[in-house]
Order: C-alpha cells, then structure tokens, then sequence
C-alpha cells in the first residue's frame, strides 16, 4: 500500500486547468473518500470505479483509500476524472506497475459499471490544453476521438473498455478507428427561395463578407426570415482553426450526438421565450448559451422587439468585443462570441406601419413603445439596418436557378475575407480603432460625406466606425484599395435605412 499521483484537467471555460490527482491506500477500516473540491458527477465515481473495476478484473482495496483533487481550491467537474482515479488507485494498491508512459498521458474518460468507457464532454478542449503542456498522449473514449484527432500534435489513443488502457500501458497498440465526417449543407435553397429583394441581399452579401451585424425590417411577408436563413449559405466553409474553436465550446454540450463530427458553420435561432440562462450561458458549473454555440457562424434573432430587455443588453460585450462573461459567486468565465448577428423586426405591433398594402392599426403611443423595445446602445452596435419592401406578385412567381450566381457571390466573399485576414489580421467588423486610420483609408470627397453625415445626423463615434468598417467591405468586395464617395455613401445608407 503506497501513495500515487497522476496528472489530469479540469475544464475552464474554453481552457484547461492542471488537476493533480493523487491516491494513497493505508491500513484502516475500508472507506473510498474524495477530496479537493470535487462536484456531485466527480463524487459518484466512486461506485462507478468499485463496479468497473470488479467487471475488469481486478479489486478496490479493502482499505481506506482517500483521493485528492488538487489544487483544492479549484472545482472540479465531470466524469473524465474516472479514468486517472481508477487508474492511481490501482497503482498505489501495487495491483499494477506504473508505466513509463505514465507522466506524458492524459487520462479522459467516465466508466460504466460493466468497465466500458462512457464519452465525456470538453475532450477537445482538454486535449489542446494537453498538447500544449507537454503531454505527448491522451487516452480518451472511442466517441470522443473525431473531435481531438484535430489536435495533429499530440497522438490520440481511442479506448472502448477499462482493460485497453491497462493494455496501452502495457505497450499493446489501440486500433485507429475510422472517422465519420458529417455532410456540410450549404444550405442553398433557403437562399435561392428568396425572391426579388436585390438591394436586401446586396446587404446580405456585405454582411456576410464583412461579418456585419444586419437588421431586417418590413412587413409581414416580405421575406425577413427567409432572407435572414440564407445568410449562411453566403459564408464559407470553416478552415481548420475555425473548426477547433467551434468544436471546442459545442463539445460542452452534455446532450450531443457523438456518431459523426459535425463541421459546418453553426446557425443558431433562439426563440424570445429562452431563458435567459439558455440564451447567455450561466449554471452551475457555468456553461455556454446560445451566444457562445454561435462562435464562428449566424446568431439570428427572429422578431427582436420580442426578446426580454435582460437579454437584448447582454448582446452588448459580444456584438462589441466578440466575447461574453458569465459571472457567478464562484468566479467568472469567459466564452468565445465572435459571430455574425442576424435579427428582424417588424415595423410596428400589427405589422403594417408604412405598408402600401394594408393601414396600419397601431396607434403612435404603440408604435413608440414596440420600437423603444429596443435600446439605442443595441441598434448603435448593428453595422446595417435594412428595410425590405412588400413583393409583387410578379417578383413571387419567377423562377430563376440563381446556383450559379450564388456560387460566384460566395466565392466573391470568401476571396474577400481572405483579403480582410491578412491585411487586417481580422474581418473587417473587428478592425481596432487604433487601426482604422490605416486600413479605412478615404479619399477627401468620401471624407467630407463622412463629415456632413455626422453634422446633420448627429452620427455617434461608434455610429462613425462602423460606417468607415462597412465601408471597408464595400471597397474590399470592388477591389478597391481607397475608400471613395459611393463606398460610404452606400454605407450610410445602411446605417440610416431605419
């Protein structure tokens, strides 16, 4: 009976943190204690290790075994800490040599009581944190594989059962399964049904090449929503980098489908009735929400006016600075929100304030308040507002196979963001303001519009920087190195739709 240590993680909103998980086995009446701030789902493991063991063939020791979790400041959480405790609490009873691979793997993953190995969530990002602080393994559940094999530095041991880890340190090699790529969906069709609107998907596009925040506005009918759904067949596919940020917060998701790797850009719709929990992120442990699931992809808000106020205000930091902090007694975490905000509104409660084909039944007081539902700080963060016109019914019944046009407009775009990343380091709509000066530069003509703009409308300084952005884009999608007169006449006409 002796003491042993491993080295593990805990999860730390998109991050690793260092757990030291150490077990010593002493004389005394039999008792499986858990130690160093551990959380219901860590302190469960007990029965599952005494059962998995038994089924793997091999015993708990009949003595009093104590497992600490260090640093014990530090809450621990999930199921993938089975596997190390397990593991530890074999070596310190000598029922097993350690191995000379010991130190450079990381262990993840939950045991069933039968001693097969259950997925976990975070693997990915826990396999990251492991390649970068010196481990060369990780051993982790069969499911879990497709999602860390994206981490090329650091080799991947996939695992079905408690004895193939024993037999991985025993120096016998684990088969590589195959992985099973999920089919992207452009999701063309919900671009190609909109029909007419040219100057609304002109918006479409310079959104989507920028990764502006749009505003959709008109009356029922006029095709917001389908508009709005087709923004994601304008973007490109993720590139590898993009693929590991999005994977890695989707990979907290407790409830997920582990069959195939899903890689395309994620479009995320919640409805005005989520909680704001849901919505944000929060819990206990903290956890995404549905603004940080929309990392790298389409956050679309349908009917804004319609979410609660709480909700609308915490879009303020990510719409701001592509981030979100979820604060708790506990501590704070921060989670990725670099996405691109779609939303629509109708003009007025009914619908039909400004319509041509039906009066409007709302009185001005109604009118007042449906639009103060949402407040200035918010429609001051969106790059474009966009007002689109009832359609005719001649523009209802063409039919047009747009596939190839589409193919040029996203390859336009995708040849366009390319562009923004290497010159600015970002996409346009994250241009620092230290840095726009020297990216947004502007010809005099288009210099003295910005100037009379911000003198008749009283343009904020944010309102100013996001027309230089949109602007940017505008000459970026020409091929204009110089921001001239039209490219910020047409921005400000975006900024001033509403």
């Amino acid at each position: 009976m002796a003491l042993s240590t491993l080295r593990s993680a805990t999860v730390d909103g998109v991050d690793g943190l260092a757990v030291r998980v150490e077990v010593d086995v002493a004389q005394g009446l039999p008792s499986f204690t858990i130690v160093g701030l551990a959380d219901k789902s860590v302190d469960e493991s007990k029965e599952r290790i005494r059962s998995a063991l038994k089924h793997s063939g091999y015993k708990l020791p009949i003595a009093r075994v104590t497992v600490h979790l260090a640093p014990s400041a530090v809450k621990k959480s999930g199921v993938h800490f089975d596997l190390p405790i397990a593991l530890a609490v074999l070596a310190a009873d000598e029922q097993i040599a350690k191995s000379e691979r010991w130190e450079k793997t990381l262990l993840l993953g939950g045991l069933q009581l039968d001693g097969r190995i259950q997925p976990v969530f975070g693997a990915l990002i826990l396999t990251d944190w492991a390649a970068r602080n010196g481990f060369e393994n990780v051993v982790l559940p069969l499911e879990n594989y497709a999602e860390a094999s994206l981490i090329k530095s650091i080799n991947v041991i996939p695992v079905e059962t408690f004895k193939d880890v024993i037999a991985y340190f025993d120096g016998i090699e684990t088969p590589i399964p195959t992985i099973k790529h999920a089919t992207i969906n452009q999701h063309d069709d919900d671009w190609l049904q909109v029909r007419g609107q040219s100057q609304a998907k002109r918006a479409a596009v310079i959104a989507a090449a920028g990764n502006h925040n749009i505003l959709l506005h008109g009356e029922p009918g006029a095709g917001k929503t389908l508009l709005a759904r087709g923004i994601r067949a304008l973007l490109p596919p993720l590139n590898i980098d993009e693929q590991i940020e999005m994977l890695k917060i989707h990979g907290l998701q407790t409830k997920r489908n582990y069959d195939r790797l899903t890689i395309e850009r994620p479009f995320r719709n919640p409805h005005h009735s989520a909680s704001p929990v849901a919505v944000v992120g929060g819990g206990s442990p903290p956890h995404p929400g549905e603004i940080s699931y929309a990392h790298r992809g389409v956050l679309f808000f349908d009917e804004l006016p319609e979410f609660p106020r709480s909700i609308l205000e915490s879009l303020r930091q990510p719409l701001e600075d592509g981030v979100i902090t979820v604060a708790r007694a506990e501590g704070s975490v921060r989670y990725p929100a670099e996405f691109l905000f779609v939303a629509t509104m109708n003009p007025c409660p009914c619908g039909w304030f400004g319509s041509e084909k039906r009066e409007c039944q709302c009185s001005p007081q109604q009118i007042q308040k449906y639009q103060k539902k949402v407040s200035g700080p918010i429609v001051d963060r969106i790059d474009i507002s966009m007002r689109l016109p009832s359609m005719t019914y001649d523009e209802l019944r063409t039919e047009k196979d747009g596939r190839s046009e589409l193919g040029q407009i996203r390859s336009l775009i995708t040849k366009t963001r390319q562009l923004q990343i290497k010159r600015n380091g970002c996409l346009n709509s994250r241009i620092p303001p230290k840095a726009l000066h020297t990216i947004c530069v502007i010809d005099e003509k288009a210099e003295q519009i910005l100037k009379k703009a911000v003198e008749v409308y009283g343009l904020s300084g944010r309102g100013v920087h996001k027309v230089l952005k949109v602007s940017r884009t505008i000459a970026d999608l020409s091929g204009h190195e110089v921001i001239t007169s039209p490219h910020v006449s047409e921005a400000l006409q975006y900024r001033f739709e509403a």
